[in-house]
């Protein structure tokens, strides 16, 4: 019986041309090299739906993080699921909340957090950074 070809591990550029060529509306996070899907247009893509609990713990995450920057007068800039932390050079994912202080560039990426929020749940706690 032949055996699978061996996949190289998607680096974090290699993995953003592949997204390139995904669906709108997919979203996807590389684990070590191995692209996973946060959520998509149909349920295959979907790691968990998100609850209630889980988008009140992030919004107010979020709101409490923006408001002490502001009370703060700090240059930095929180930002809420969307963007990606680069990880290394085969990881990158989603966090629930993230800051930075960085100049942000239009794109996938937000440079330089300092300060990164995953919100864990029972599907991703296994996985989750």
């Amino acid at each position: 019986m032949a055996g699978q070809p061996a996949v190289e591990p998607m680096t974090v550029e290699s993995f953003l041309d592949w997204l390139r060529a995904r669906a709108e509306g997919e979203r996807w996070e590389l684990i070590e090299g191995v692209p996973v899907p946060v959520r998509g247009p149909d349920p295959a893509h979907v790691m968990a739906p998100e609850t209630v609990r889980h988008a009140r713990i992030k919004r107010r995450i979020d709101q409490a993080l923006g408001e002490a920057i502001r009370e703060r007068g700090l240059g930095c800039e929180p930002f809420s699921s969307g963007p990606q932390v680069r990880i290394d050079a085969t990881s990158s994912f989603e966090p629930d909340v993230l800051v930075t202080c960085a100049d942000v560039p239009e794109g996938l990426f937000v440079p330089e957090p300092v300060i990164v929020v995953e919100v864990l749940s029972r599907s991703t706690r296994e996985r989750d950074f």
